[in-house]
């Protein structure tokens, strides 16, 4: 009967504990919770890489080996350890498993690139730089900050002139853009430069010009001269007279050009420091005086003003003479000469003054022939235009030689105002002091166009 009681008893304890346990043990929720975090766990689900970069998953809660996998090689693979290497843009699963559990992370592969890797812009204007094929959050950076900034957007403002480089970073990965800042373009309005100038020949003058705005951008002025052998013109607009002449100047200034007539003027004494004569003296029955055979060796055509002091002995002024043939009036050749008689007393103390003067325009002794007949007292002398259409009159003077020294000197006008109009001229031979006809050895002519007779 004991055996029964205690049997019974038994089986009551039994009973109630099996019963009572979860109102007895309130904490066995606790207990399976934390047997339910110690399952295998991936520290990341999604991951986005750039082509080349690598990641680390790691698995926790287990020390089971892990077992790594890719689904596309060609997209990423993973070693042993985990370790992910980005290979090529697309998406693709990396999967862990531990035991019987697999864990995966989806993995996404891009390949970013910037739209410009240079660009250029004004101050103040901008530009947005864009890093295409990502998703990632992008930080944007200047590299200098007063030539340009950039914002989180990628828009890039021109601040001043000069260098920089913008930089697109994702992660570690960056992406570089050379900009370079110029200023701001400021538009000619007007471009004016003088009308007109005078420069002597061998001689500098510049000529003045404005330009509106005063801020304008681009200022360059490029000068030509339309003849170089009279003036030429520097990049800075300064004028170089070479000789005698006109010509025009051109100015080019954006889309402005202007022009300036320039008169390049005789240097009258430099004409005169290359005059070359001889000069003697004559002393016959109807002269008496300095003739005087001057050499143009200037450049250019020019007239010619003389005059003669004469001296005594005692160096006292005896008389003044200027040329009795007006040679102010009559114009001569570069290169030619031309034979002058200044009237005064027969001695050999004078001195001779030049005058070089501008020539007038027309009129080229070039253009002129002559023919020459002796005859027992004279010379018959024939002038003829041949080519010259604004000829005036032609002053021809002969001077006549006598064992190779001259005897005497005549001079005339022959009208030759047309071409093809001719005139005869005749030259009588001196005479001595007792008025006896001299017969000389030889002769010589010397023509120049006159402006009148």
């Amino acid at each position: 009967m004991k055996n029964f009681k205690k049997i019974c008893f038994s089986l009551l304890v039994v009973f109630l504990l099996v019963f009572s346990v979860p109102s007895i043990l309130p904490f066995s929720d606790d207990i399976i919770s934390v047997e339910a975090a110690t399952k295998p766990k991936l520290n990341k689900k999604t991951a986005t890489l750039i082509k080349g970069q690598t990641l680390t998953l790691k698995v926790s809660g287990t020390k089971t080996k892990v077992k790594w996998s890719s689904s596309n090689k060609k997209v990423a693979n993973v070693n042993s350890k985990g370790k992910i290497v980005a290979k090529s843009k697309g998406v693709c699963n990396i999967t862990a498993k531990v035991g019987k559990n697999t864990l995966k992370c989806k993995l996404s592969v891009e390949t970013p690139t910037i739209n410009k890797k240079s660009i250029k812009i004004k101050v103040g204007s901008s530009y947005t730089l864009k890093l295409k094929g990502t998703k990632q959050k992008i930080t944007w950076s200047s590299s200098n900050k007063n030539i340009a900034t950039v914002n989180s957007k990628g828009l890039v403002k021109g601040k001043k002139a000069g260098k920089c480089i913008i930089t697109a970073k994702i992660n570690k990965k960056k992406y570089t853009c050379s900009v370079i800042v110029s200023a701001s373009t400021v538009p000619i309005s007007t471009f004016k430069i003088d009308s007109c100038l005078s420069v002597v020949e061998n001689d500098y003058s510049s000529i003045d010009y404005t330009i509106s705005p005063s801020n304008a951008t681009n200022k360059t002025i490029s000068w030509k001269s339309s003849d170089n052998s009279i003036a030429t013109v520097s990049s800075s607009g300064l004028v170089h007279g070479i000789k005698p002449g006109t010509v025009k100047i051109t100015a080019t200034c954006g889309n402005y050009t202007d022009t300036c007539i320039v008169d390049v003027l005789m240097d009258y004494e430099y004409a005169e420091s290359l005059l070359s004569y001889n000069s003697y003296i004559i002393n016959n029955h109807d002269q008496s005086g300095v003739l005087i055979i001057v050499k143009n060796n200037y450049h250019s055509p020019i007239c010619l003003e003389t005059k003669c002091s004469f001296y005594n002995s005692s160096n006292e002024l005896i008389g003044i003479s200027s040329d009795d043939s007006d040679t102010h009036n009559y114009r001569f050749e570069n290169g030619s000469e031309c034979a002058l008689f200044l009237s005064g007393p027969p001695t050999e103390n004078y001195v001779i003054d030049f005058k070089v003067s501008k020539p007038f325009r027309f009129g080229n002794a070039n253009a002129i022939s002559t023919t020459s007949k002796e005859y027992s007292s004279y010379i018959l002398t024939t002038a003829k235009n041949e080519s010259n259409p604004h000829s005036e009159f032609t002053y021809v003077a002969i001077v006549f030689y006598k064992n190779n020294t001259p005897i005497g000197y005549n001079a005339n006008y022959a009208d030759t105002k047309f071409i093809g109009a001719s005139d005869e001229l005749k030259f009588y031979f001196p005479k001595d002091v007792n008025n006896n006809t001299i017969i000389p050895d030889s002769y010589k002519l010397y023509v120049n166009c006159s402006m009148s007779n």
